[in-house]
């Protein structure tokens, strides 16, 4: 799956060609404004497009990550993809664009480290 023409041109982003492992949805990261974002497409079986629940948590999670961003705790924010959301529906199914940040998600893996790494905040 391509990330949609539409999309790119409405939240004026590029695909760097590299896909991110996920389990509930399909994601690219992009750059945007010469700074790297991820944009998912969250699974509409998962995420059902027309169910205003699903639409309250996606609201309800971005507004957590720009509160959560305000502080010096390094965690993703959105960004606009839609007006001023960070989150569209597109096709039948819910997409978000939120910045990126390198490193390793503990709960894609089976056995995650608890080793502490360094943490670089910009």
């Amino acid at each position: 799956m391509d990330i949609p023409l539409v999309l790119r041109r409405q939240a004026g982003i590029e695909p760097s060609g590299t896909t991110l492992p996920t389990r509930e949805s399909v994601a690219w990261l992009v750059r945007r404004d010469g700074q790297m974002a991820v944009l998912r497409r969250l699974d509409p079986v998962l995420w059902p497009a027309g169910d205003s629940d699903v639409h309250c948590e996606l609201k309800w999670l971005h507004d957590f990550l720009a509160r959560l961003g305000r502080t010096s705790f390094p965690a993703p924010r959105p960004l606009p993809l839609d007006g001023e959301r960070g989150w569209t529906l597109y096709q039948g199914a819910l997409w978000e664009l939120v910045s990126y940040l390198p490193g390793d998600v503990v709960g894609w893996r089976a056995r995650p480290s608890l080793a502490v790494k360094s943490i670089r905040v910009v």
